[in-house]
């Protein structure tokens, strides 16, 4: 977290006083040190200098009276000028002294003359009262014979760091001290403009939009918020470009991966496995069914040559044909292969994709896959299917035939055998116009040209009258018909006519292959997100490998006492086309001897799903 502004400038203030009293103690130490040594150093001077001119007066001058006028010592004494004489002594050649001069009349500290490098020099000696004094010694020579020694003593300068030195240090002091704040005040005024660009340049930092300085600064500053604010103008204007072609690029990615996952969707679609390749031979997509026909994963074929993924040689031989470089193949081809070894053969088929606007070459090349024994599957099913109905249509036939011969001769004279005849033939002619409306309406729901023709059903009401129209058929078998509705259930949204088609050939079922003295239920109940219809019988069952083959077309059980209950094998095949015309399920669960129980599972509407909240 950023300082605040005044604590900053408080604590900028506090270090300029604190500064200024450092400062003021080592100007007044430099000062003081620097004073006192001038002191010493013209005490020094003046002392060399004088102890020099006095001692070149004879000697009989010297050791006159101090008291009289004109004696050096005297004239010393009384003329003390800026230096503060402690005494002036002439001692003989044995150090005693021979006259002196003391200015406060205190004792000359005695001291021996010494050798010739004592004769001449200066040293610091202590008075009997702890006063320091400076004594300068020079030699007094007649006629050649050292005849004493002038020793000249003045008192040490006074020390600075005394009381009376102290309106000098203040005076030092308080100048020091004015001009701090004037400094202080003058670097403030020349750095608000940089703490001014500091601190828009944090809130801009700070901020999620990028801006320009707003500061009108002279010199150097203002030259570099100037510089600032062209260099953000141009990053700004690059960021504008920039975003400008991320937005052009994320909508074609979004526009390409919306066009390839239509393109993933539609070929997904085809009933042949697919494989597209682009003009270089790589398989640029694949559907799940091409992969599962090669034993491959699609991961194993995106993004590969056909050498790679080519599960036999025909195949990779085949589709490099259609491969980038040299001559290629602009018509489709086909060819029959073995591409794995479990000797399934499939036939593969290259169309190659050409371009726009007349030009030659090929962008790409479609492979599909189909599998051949699926597809005779299919032309044995559509000849089963065919056999069937023709099976189906002439066994009522040849019955119509028989008896209309039957008629025409002496035997139709009979009244008994003529309503015997009628009643056959309208049982015949009513099996065939079922079996050719179950026919159509399972021609029309794989067509696609049924629509469903929704309505508001209350349920208990709708399976009440689909079990009323079943009991009429179970009267002879002594069949119990029960009727099981959870209370409040919701209504359902259903093709009424349809749905009773399909609940009708259930039930149908339910009391045909039924026991007699058995049962049949029909129970219904909210199952979530859909409701569940169940017709339940008591009577011959289903056999395991029966049940996967229960709703193909024409089927039959081989089993006897089924067999002998009649029916064409469609009733089962139109009831799951009708539920999964309405997007729901139908299944069976049955024990051999025990009965069958099936199940349709209907989705609720959204109009539902609101109403039921």
């Amino acid at each position: 977290m950023g300082i605040p502004e005044t604590l900053r400038a408080q604590r900028l203030g506090l270090l300029v006083i604190g500064s200024s009293l450092v400062a003021i103690a080592v100007a007044c130490v430099l000062v003081l040190s620097y004073l006192e040594r001038e002191r010493t150093e013209r005490l020094r001077a003046a002392g060399l200098s004088l102890v020099q001119l006095v001692s070149s007066f004879p000697y009989e001058h010297l050791v006159a009276s101090v008291e009289g006028p004109g004696g050096p010592l005297a004239v010393l004494r009384g003329a003390r000028g800026s230096l503060d004489l402690a005494y002036a002594a002439v001692v003989d050649s044995r150090g005693s002294i021979v006259s002196q001069v003391a200015t406060d009349g205190g004792p000359i500290p005695v001291a021996a003359v010494g050798g010739p490098a004592d004769w001449m020099g200066e040293r610091r000696l202590e008075l009997a009262d702890g006063r320091r004094v400076r004594e300068f010694r020079a030699p007094l020579i007649q006629s050649g014979r050292l005849t004493g020694q002038l020793r000249l003593a003045f008192f040490e300068p006074v020390s600075l760091w005394v009381p009376r030195s102290t309106s000098f240090l203040a005076t030092l002091a308080l100048v020091i001290f004015l001009l701090a704040p004037v400094f202080y005040l003058l670097s403030r005024r020349e750095i608000r403009p940089v703490s001014d660009v500091s601190a828009q340049m944090r809130s801009l930092a700070d901020g999620d939009q990028v801006d320009l300085l707003r500061l009108d600064v002279p010199g150097e500053l203002g030259d570099f918020v100037s510089s600032f604010n062209r260099f953000v103008e141009r990053t700004q204007q690059r960021l504008s470009d920039v975003e400008h072609d991320a937005t052009g690029s994320l909508v074609s990615a979004r526009v390409v991966s919306y066009e390839k996952a239509r393109l993933e969707t539609a070929l997904e679609t085809l009933p042949d496995g697919a494989i597209l390749l682009d003009e270089y031979g790589v398989a640029v997509l694949s559907t799940e069914k091409a992969a599962s026909l090669l034993g491959l994963h699609v991961d194993d074929i995106r993004g590969r040559r056909a050498a790679e993924w080519g599960t036999s040689e025909d195949l990779v031989d085949f589709v490099g044909r259609f491969a980038g470089g040299g001559a290629r193949m602009l018509r489709a081809a086909r060819v029959e292969l073995a591409p794995r070894d479990d000797g399934r053969r499939i036939g593969v088929q290259a169309h190659p994709l050409v371009a726009a606007r007349g030009r030659s070459d090929a962008p790409g090349t479609l492979i599909t896959l189909r599998d051949l024994a699926s597809e005779r599957i299919d032309r044995q099913r559509q000849s089963d299917f065919v056999s069937h109905v023709a099976h189906e249509l002439k066994s009522p036939l040849n019955v119509l035939m028989m008896y209309s011969e039957t008629l025409a001769s002496e035997e139709g004279e009979s009244e008994e055998f003529r309503i015997e005849a009628c009643n056959v033939i309208r049982d015949e002619v009513e099996r065939l116009s079922g079996l050719i409306k179950t026919l159509l309406t399972i021609a029309r729901i794989e067509s696609g040209t049924v629509a469903l023709d929704r309505q508001r059903v209350m349920i208990r009401d709708y399976l009440q009258d689909a079990l009323e129209l079943a009991a009429r058929p179970a009267g002879g078998l002594a069949l119990d018909l029960q009727l099981d509705v959870d209370r409040d259930l919701p209504p359902i949204y259903v093709d009424k006519d349809l749905l009773r088609v399909a609940l009708s050939n259930l039930l149908t079922n339910a009391v045909k292959y039924n026991q007699p003295g058995g049962s049949v239920r029909l129970i219904a109940h909210d199952a979530g997100e859909a409701i569940e219809i169940r017709v339940e019988d008591t009577g011959l069952g289903i056999s395991e490998i029966d049940q996967p083959r229960i709703f193909e077309k024409f089927f039959r059980s081989d089993d006897k006492d089924a067999s002998q209950r009649g029916g064409h094998g469609l009733g089962l095949t139109l009831a799951r086309q009708i539920v999964e015309l309405h997007a729901g399920r139908i299944g069976v669960e049955s024990v051999p001897g025990e009965g069958a129980h099936f199940s349709i599972l209907l989705p609720k509407t959204p109009a539902l799903l609101q109403e039921a909240k």
